[in-house]
């Protein structure tokens, strides 16, 4: 009798394990992936709490105020024609003669010390910065150009700042303006 409950138990257990849906591996099956997919699912990571932003400037806020508008204030501005006059032009270069074309506005500022006073101010002439360029190559220029355009003060097409050579924008303006507050 023992022998039959042990076949009993052999078979019982043995069926269980026949049907398609068994977890055993065929020699056959390809080889199951490295990765541990029985592991837990990694825990969720938390983003960090975004704080709450106050309102901007709460003491600033006026309310809005009706007023009446006086017709006889009315201002109509007299209508003026202007005629610009071209008084000088450049139409060729020196350096990068092949850099001739604008794609931006031009800045002006006071940069050389014309009448030699020893100080750079607006009893010299305005110099006239801009950036030079050809619709056929990729090469661009910026020029420093007396403002009666008697002279190119200079030109340039790369800068070394930090090992790294710097050009300028061809459609780029250039920008001026008094870094040290000397008001010069």
């Amino acid at each position: 009798m023992n022998i039959l409950n042990t076949l009993c138990c052999v078979i019982l257990v043995g069926s269980g394990c026949a049907g398609p849906d068994n977890a055993f591996t065929k020699l056959s099956d390809p080889i199951p992936p490295e990765q541990d997919t029985s592991a837990p699912p990694a825990e969720p990571v938390e983003e960090p709490a975004i704080p709450e932003v106050p309102p901007a400037c709460p003491d600033r806020l006026y309310p809005a105020v009706l007023t009446q508008i006086d017709e006889s204030c009315r201002f109509e501005p007299p209508v003026v024609t202007y005629t610009p006059v071209v008084e000088w032009n450049i139409s060729s270069f020196d350096e990068f003669s092949h850099l001739t074309e604008q794609q931006s506005a031009p800045v002006v500022g006071q940069f050389t010390d014309d009448n030699a006073d020893g100080v750079v101010d607006a009893d010299d002439v305005p110099d006239i910065v801009t950036v030079s360029n050809s619709l056929l190559s990729t090469d661009v220029a910026l020029r420093m150009i007396s403002g009666d355009g008697t002279v190119v003060h200079w030109s340039r097409q790369i800068w070394v700042v930090d090992g790294q050579d710097m050009t300028a924008i061809a459609a780029s303006t250039p920008a001026i303006g008094d870094v040290d507050l000397d008001d010069e």
